[in-house]
């Protein structure tokens, strides 16, 4: 094997080749008929690649016995049809996808070694004969170098511990302004009503397919009084809440931004709101504003920050009056990159701060 695997390929990260499948004749008829038969002349070989999904097509005279062997450092299948020939040369080609190369060579006499090069990925083969075309699909997921492993288990665990405790809670989402208050416009006509309301069904839709309870000010294009919106954030039956709004800026029409205000002095929404911040800009990718305390625009805050009786923030989700960013949030795709955000800063946060239940 010495022409077809070398033992110089740069050491890779072990992964595990599970399965593969072969339907061929088995039983001692078979194998007679086999080795009865003349070898089968292998003509060509292909590869299709892309993304996590490879197709491996091997053109024969006719159909023959498939071995399979798992090589390691580097990770690499090992593919024998017997008896068969293979006519060309020894083949070394790039592969497209998950698969690296693909080398082929005469090996010991009736014996034809294909070798597939999955180089620091895990793939899982299934592979039969149609007609005298032998056809596999692969699969593959990335491996996870030794060091890598614990931490990825790791962070797993605290994954699942962090949506274990968000199901322990209500989340109340306040989508801001409605009715005959429409928020900031945009110069195209796109109202912040609009786009705070789409953006809280998403979240709702998230949450709610991850088992977590929520509470809403508004489902559809009504206006609440403001004293709705200040019982809603005191009454205790949300643990967290979430006020989502659109910024806007007259006369700087460029500038956009992700902000997320808690109230000043309040600690525990401070670490929401930075929990969001972080988690809601890796999400859209719009200029990082900070979290902020919201007496850093009235001195004594929003009403809604600073009336509720558990960690609160205001989320303004990009700046309405910039003509870029107003295309973005009249997309469906782009509110659930922000409602998407919004869940991951919730889970963050809970993953490092004790959070009382609400009342039922």
């Amino acid at each position: 094997m010495s022409n077809c695997c070398p033992r110089n390929f740069p050491l890779a990260h072990a992964g595990i080749f599970l399965g593969l499948v072969n339907l061929f004749p088995t039983g001692s008829a078979a194998a007679h008929t086999c080795a009865s038969r003349p070898p089968a002349r292998i003509d060509t070989v292909r590869v299709d690649g892309h993304d996590r999904v490879t197709r491996l097509r091997v053109r024969a005279t006719r159909p023959c016995r498939v071995i399979r062997t798992r090589l390691r450092q580097p990770e690499r299948l090992v593919l024998d049809f017997s008896p068969a020939r293979w006519r060309g040369h020894r083949l070394l080609r790039q592969a497209g996808g998950p698969v690296r190369t693909v080398r082929i060579a005469q090996h010991h006499g009736h014996r034809v070694r294909l070798v597939v090069d999955t180089g620091r990925r895990a793939t899982r083969w299934s592979g039969r004969f149609h007609g005298a075309e032998w056809i596999a699909r692969g699969r593959v997921q990335a491996l996870l170098a030794p060091n890598q492993g614990s931490a990825k288990r790791e962070e797993g665990a605290q994954a699942r511990a962090s949506l274990h405790a968000l199901r322990r809670l209500v989340i109340g989402i306040d989508a801001g302004h409605g009715g005959d208050d429409p928020g900031a416009i945009a110069r195209s006509g796109l109202e912040e009503k609009k786009v705070t309301l789409g953006i809280a069904r998403q979240l709702r839709r998230l949450l709610k397919r991850l088992c977590i309870r929520t509470v809403m000010t508004r489902t559809d294009d009504r206006r609440l009084p403001k004293e709705a919106r200040i019982a809603f954030v005191s009454d205790g039956r949300a643990n967290l809440i979430v006020s989502i709004h659109c910024d806007a800026l007259e006369g700087a029409p460029h500038c956009t931004g992700i902000t997320t205000y808690f109230h000043g002095g309040n600690r525990r929404s401070q670490e929401l709101a930075e929990a969001v911040q972080e988690k809601l800009t890796t999400a859209t990718r719009l200029p990082d504003r900070g979290a902020r305390p919201d007496t850093t625009r009235y001195d004594t805050g929003f009403y809604v920050l600073r009336n509720a009786t558990c960690p609160a923030v205001l989320v303004e989700t990009g700046y309405i009056s910039s003509a870029p960013t107003a295309a973005r949030l009249r997309e469906p795709g782009f509110r659930l990159q922000v409602a998407r955000g919004i869940m991951e800063g919730l889970r963050r946060y809970v993953q490092t701060a004790p959070v009382r239940t609400a009342r039922r």
